[in-house]
C-alpha cells in the first residue's frame, strides 16, 4: 500500500526532471525497510515490552512524514529549493523578453498547425512581435529560461504557447490557471483541425459555444469559453 501511494505522490507532485531521483529514494527506502525491520523489531521486543515497538514507530515516522511532506509539497510557481536546484516562476512580460517570446511564439505555430503554410506565420511574425511589446503577457520561467507564455487581451485568451522542449509538462494548464485567477470568465477561438488544443481546453473546463470562420487562413475555428463557477 505504501509503495503505491508514494508513486501517486510523486506523480503528481515532483516536477518531471526530478521524478527519477524520487523514485530512487522511495524504493531505496522500500528495499531496505524489510531488511531493517524485522532486526530493530527484535531487538526491542527484547529490550523492552512489545508495546514500545508504537512508540519507537511513531517517533520515527512522525519526522519522515514531515520530510517526505516538505519535498513534495512545493508549488509549481516556487520551486527555488537546493533540492530542485531550478527556479519556476511566472511573471509579466518584459521588453527584453521579445526575441524569445516572438520565437516561441513562431516556432510553436508552424508545428502546431500544420494545416497551415509556414508561410502565414512567418509573414506575420514582424508584426505580431511588434503587438507583443504592447499586449498584456506572462511568460513562464523554467531556470531563468523563458519556455512559454500567455497573452490576454481583457477576458480574450490570445494564446498559449509553450516551447517545443517543454512540451506535455503541465505547462500550459499552470499558464491556463494563473489567467483564471485573474478572471472571471475567458473566451478563445481554436482551429477545428487542432484536436489537441480542444481537448486540453475541454479538460480544462472550456465549453464549445459556436463555430466561425478565420477570415485569414480561410480555417473553421471554434469559440470556446470558461466561466468561473
Amino acid at each position: 500500500m505504501a509503495l503505491p501511494l508514494a508513486m501517486h505522490i510523486i506523480l503528481e507532485h515532483v516536477p518531471l526532471e526530478r521524478r527519477g531521483f524520487m523514485v530512487g529514494v522511495s524504493t531505496r527506502t522500500t528495499c531496505f525497510a524489510p531488511a531493517i525491520g524485522p532486526n530493530c523489531g527484535g531487538v526491542i521486543l527484547h529490550e523492552f515490552n512489545w508495546n514500545q515497538i508504537f512508540l519507537f514507530l511513531r517517533a520515527r515516522l512522525s519526522p519522515a512524514s514531515f520530510q517526505f511532506h516538505s519535498a513534495v509539497s512545493v508549488s509549481a510557481l516556487d520551486l527555488n529549493s537546493s533540492l530542485w536546484r531550478v527556479t519556476v516562476m511566472i511573471r509579466e512580460f518584459q521588453r527584453d523578453d521579445i526575441n524569445k517570446v516572438a520565437d516561441i511564439w513562431l516556432d510553436t505555430n508552424i508545428k502546431a498547425h500544420n494545416f497551415i503554410p509556414a508561410e502565414y506565420w512567418k509573414s506575420n511574425f514582424k508584426s505580431v512581435k511588434e503587438a507583443l511589446l504592447l499586449a498584456e503577457v506572462y511568460v513562464y520561467e523554467y531556470d531563468t529560461e523563458i519556455q512559454g507564455f500567455i497573452g490576454l487581451n481583457d477576458e480574450y485568451v490570445e494564446g498559449i504557447f509553450v516551447s517545443d522542449e517543454m512540451q506535455s509538462q503541465g505547462i500550459g494548464k499552470i499558464l491556463l490557471n494563473y489567467a483564471k485567477d485573474k478572471r472571471n470568465k475567458l473566451h478563445l477561438n481554436v482551429y477545428q483541425k487542432n484536436a489537441r488544443a480542444i481537448s486540453f481546453y475541454k479538460r480544462e473546463g472550456f465549453e464549445i459555444q459556436h463555430s466561425g470562420l478565420d477570415e485569414a487562413t480561410g480555417e473553421k475555428d471554434y469559440v470556446m469559453t470558461w466561466q468561473r463557477k
